[in-house]
């Protein structure tokens, strides 16, 4: 029994609701026509923006290594310190090589004076033999001379001239032969191999000066040094970076895009770049897009994300590696697009959106697809549709094309 006297109470309850349903709709659907709130169509230049932030990080950042293993004496450059190209990062203990050079030195000049000392001796040698081997020549030649004058006035007979000229040959001979031997005393095998021992001693030299200036470490760029591995006293190795240097004059933001928003965005659009630090702001450009979408966890959420970056038209700036930097991207804009309140269209259950114009008292439908969305307005494109248009504010699957409708007047 108690049941059914629930069931009763329902039933009422029921037919009240659906009562005063009937009265509601029937009071706004009035003789007069469907009670509406109105707004124009507007044209107005449109702008679509994604808004992120991110980190400001160098475009180039360089790791210093060094090249030969050793004792950290000195670290001359303290983190965040801005650093030129060539700049002394830390020496590295060099009294080692430092012996090794000194005896370096010590044995090219020993070389050196060795091989001066025998291209002295050889040169002494030979020049002997050759000026006496010339001086011979000489007289030799003074003596065909006077020999063919003497026989010319038949004082001589032709074996006594013959006898002067072989004895001219002879001398000849000789002197070539002193002049090869002259000039070739740089060649012999000994000098030779003193000269190969100098070149050797110079080498050596050098390699070792190479080898001490690997322990300077220089700044491979310009930059921030804004990681720092090399301590005074502990070994430096050859697989660890020593520094890490961020280039200063290139400068990037690093920011995340919500999945959402990832497929308006395009390589080449401007960007607004601003800091909480300053006042100033920065023109940039979207230069990169990632391929991969990643999860960004924070808390007890996570948010599908793609990373970007933008790079600044213009290097300088107030930013500084690491910094924050809130971006703003424009996506889309038009100098003249029709725009409507977002409670202007309504969307159905399949998807399709529609706004209804008023037409000298009837609502008439307008199948449209959106365009660029601002902050209040949205950017309809659609055929019948003109600025100053009336379009219904807050339509329902209640409202049909072509009820009449009342415009509520808004004081």
């Amino acid at each position: 029994m108690k049941r059914k006297s629930a069931l009763w109470v329902l039933l009422v309850l029921a037919l009240v609701i659906a009562a005063i349903g009937f009265v509601i709709w029937r009071a706004t659907r009035m003789e007069d026509g469907v009670l509406v709130y109105t707004e124009q169509v507007i044209s107005s230049e449109a702008a679509a923006y994604v808004y992120a932030s991110g980190k400001v990080i160098a475009a180039e950042d360089r790791e210093v290594y060094t090249e030969m293993p050793g004792m950290v004496k000195e670290v001359l450059v303290e983190l965040g310190q801005q650093v030129r190209k060539g700049d002394v990062l830390a020496t590295l203990d060099s009294e080692a090589l430092d012996q090794q050079l000194a005896a370096a030195r010590l044995q090219l000049s020993i070389a050196q004076e060795t091989l001066k000392q025998a291209q002295s001796a050889g040169k002494l040698n030979y020049d002997l033999p050759l000026k006496t081997a010339s001086a011979a020549y000489e007289d030799a030649l003074k003596l065909v001379a006077d020999q063919q004058a003497l026989f010319d006035a038949g004082a001589i007979s032709q074996s006594e001239l013959d006898q002067a000229k072989r004895q001219l040959e002879r001398a000849e001979t000789e002197k070539l032969s002193a002049e090869r031997g002259y000039s070739s005393y740089g060649q012999e095998s000994a000098l030779r191999i003193q000269a190969l021992s100098v070149s050797s001693a110079r080498l050596a030299l050098e390699q070792l000066q190479v080898q001490k200036d690997k322990l300077t470490l220089k700044a491979p760029a310009d930059g921030v040094v804004y990681a720092i591995h090399a301590k005074p006293g502990e070994l430096a190795a050859q697989t660890l970076p020593l520094f890490s240097i961020a280039s200063s004059d290139r400068l990037k933001v690093s920011a995340s895009i919500s999945e959402y928003d990832i497929d308006s965005v395009a390589v080449g659009q401007p960007v607004v770049i601003r800091s909480d630090g300053f006042a100033d702001q920065y023109e940039g450009q979207v230069t990169y897009i990632s391929d991969v979408a990643e999860s960004l966890v924070s808390g007890q959420s996570s948010e599908t994300v793609v990373k970007i970056e933008v790079s600044f038209l213009a290097q300088e700036t107030k930013f500084r590696p690491n910094y924050s930097a809130a971006i703003e991207i424009l996506t889309a804009e038009k100098p003249a697009a029709l725009m409507v309140p977002y409670e202007a269209v309504y969307t159905d259950a399949a998807g399709i959106r529609r706004i209804f114009v008023i037409e000298e008292g009837v609502a008439k439908e307008r199948l449209v697809t959106l365009g660029i969305e601002g902050d209040l307005n949205v950017e309809v494109i659609g055929e019948g549709l003109a600025e100053g248009d009336i379009v219904i504010l807050n339509p329902t699957e209640t409202l049909k094309d072509g009820d009449s409708v009342k415009v509520i007047e808004v004081d």
